[in-house]
């Protein structure tokens, strides 16, 4: 997700091949928002099925997201990457090649990860706030909360989160696809930064806090 709020843009790059993506993206959140609910409702018909509090987080974090994205920032900068919008959107639906089966004697263990990502995902999204997005698509610079920790709060959750599914549910299909999961997370990155990168405020943010997703290592 690009870290934002509104803040002073170097300058706006133009990149006419992208001009539809603008254009599209400016009116792109109501229908985010459906998608968000429909998901939100989906996760809570499973919650009635087979009741579990990190069901609940999900149901939470896509009310959240449905949310912000009704009432988020306009967009101030673009990134001018085919292959960044394509990773963008493969690392937010890779979690549906996990297998849940079967399960481990860590399974505990596993749903402990699985919750503590969960709220670190509802934490990390309520501070991105009006600035939370899919696209590599940016809005400003948001360096309050749990950005002063590391810049890429959210993606962190998910691999914890992640971390928690492998340990629950260990198989080598799920392996890869947790591997994968964290080479498009380290893709979005690296895409993302150099759209906020245009950013002065970014800039000197990125002095600062100088990890990507865990403090002291990366």
């Amino acid at each position: 997700m690009l870290v934002c709020q509104h803040s002073k843009f170097s300058s706006e790059v133009r990149f006419p091949v992208f001009d539809r993506v603008r254009n599209y993206e400016k009116h792109m959140g109501f229908l985010w928002a459906v998608v968000a609910l429909s998901m939100a409702f989906g996760t809570f018909a499973e919650f009635i099925v087979t009741p579990d509090l990190s069901l609940i987080l999900w149901f939470l974090l896509h009310c959240i997201a449905a949310l912000l994205f009704l009432i988020r920032n306009p967009p101030v900068q673009y990134s001018s990457s085919k292959i960044a919008y394509f990773v963008a959107l493969a690392s937010v639906n890779y979690y549906l090649l996990y297998d849940p089966h079967p399960a481990s004697e860590m399974v505990g263990l596993g749903q402990f990860l699985i919750v503590l990502g969960g709220l670190m995902g509802i934490a990390s999204t309520l501070s991105l706030g009006k600035c939370f997005g899919i696209l590599p698509v940016c809005r400003g610079v948001r360096t309050s909360a749990a950005y002063r920790l590391i810049r890429h709060p959210i993606y962190a959750s998910y691999i914890v989160l992640d971390s928690g599914i492998i340990v629950a549910h260990p198989s080598l299909g799920n392996f890869i696809i947790f591997s994968i999961a964290v080479l498009l997370f380290v893709l979005r990155i690296r895409y993302e930064e150099e759209v906020l990168l245009h950013s002065t405020e970014y800039a000197d943010y990125k002095k600062h806090v100088k990890y990507k997703l865990i403090p002291h290592l990366y």
